[in-house]
């Protein structure tokens, strides 16, 4: 059970003083497209209090936890993470705490093209780990890479509903062409909310045309439903569809009924060579029913 503030010591010394305590450390990395510090975790004068505290509360501290934040963009993030945690668990040690556990979260990129980037990050927790953390200390380390595994899972193919040009005026603004797709910042795209910057339109169907100023708008009546505000975007017409990969984390598990328009639909597709081996698994299966 996670805690960061004096307040959740004393709910949980009055209602499970027997639970075994992580204490979260605050990540302020502005690298992040959702930066958890404002929200969680603690600083290092704190850290010193609350362990404090719950030595007094009689509580059992066994673990420290952080989290760089989801899509996090600068690998070093995790340097300076982890070794607050070893600051933190010298601290909790010479406490009396038999720290045992620690969790460097998640923030692990897993949309296509972020690969390099990935391997970064598993190079700078690598050897800071080993700084840190030598396996001779014997802390069960764990990660919470939600991100790296779905986000490259699912790609979201909408159809454009609607198009509006707006012209040049004088050579003092661009042509700007609105497209209006059967999407929402209430459906897929609550990202867009946050920040834009991970979407990324393409069309579906390969357009050599010149690429003119465009925005993406989503399907409902709400002024705030903008899922691009610009991209470049070959000029196209309603009927054709925009794809937009990596689209498998933060999208449809956060849909709303909003406006009363139905989610998307969800098809599975298996690459050639997971497709021969299911079959191969099914057939190993239908062989082991006949034999018994």
């Amino acid at each position: 059970m996670t805690f960061d503030s004096a307040e959740e010591l004393n709910k949980i010394s009055e209602h499970f003083p027997v639970a075994r305590l992580v204490l979260r450390l605050r990540v302020d990395n502005k690298n992040a497209t959702f930066a958890m510090g404002d929200k969680f975790g603690c600083n290092r004068r704190e850290c010193f209090q609350l362990l404090h505290m719950a030595k007094d509360l009689k509580l059992n501290v066994v673990g420290i936890c952080f989290h760089v934040g989801s899509s996090n963009h600068d690998p070093d993030a995790f340097s300076g993470a982890i070794a607050d945690a070893r600051r933190t668990y010298d601290l909790a040690t010479s406490l009396g705490f038999d720290i045992t556990l620690l969790d460097i979260g998640g923030g692990y990129p897993g949309e296509k093209g972020t690969k390099d980037m990935f391997l970064k990050a598993a190079d700078v927790i690598k050897e800071n780990l080993d700084k840190h953390f030598p396996s001779e200390m014997e802390l069960s380390i764990i990660s919470e890479p939600g991100t790296f595994f779905v986000a490259s899972a699912f790609t979201l193919f909408a159809k454009i509903i609607g198009k509006r040009v707006n012209e040049a005026e004088n050579n003092t603004k661009a042509k700007e062409i609105m497209y209006y797709i059967y999407e929402s910042v209430y459906k897929s795209f609550v990202v867009s909310l946050f920040s834009d910057d991970p979407v990324d339109p393409q069309p579906l169907v390969a357009n050599d045309g010149p690429k003119e100023q465009s925005i993406i708008w989503g399907i409902t009546c709400d002024g705030l439903d903008k899922i691009k505000g610009f991209c470049m975007l070959p000029e196209m017409n309603v009927g054709d569809w925009l794809m937009f990969e990596s689209m498998g984390a933060y999208t449809i598990t956060l849909n709303t009924p909003f406006n009363g328009f139905p989610s998307a639909g969800i098809l599975h597709r298996a690459s050639k060579m997971t497709e021969e081996d299911l079959r191969k698994r099914e057939l190993l299966i239908e062989i082991v029913d006949c034999a018994s």
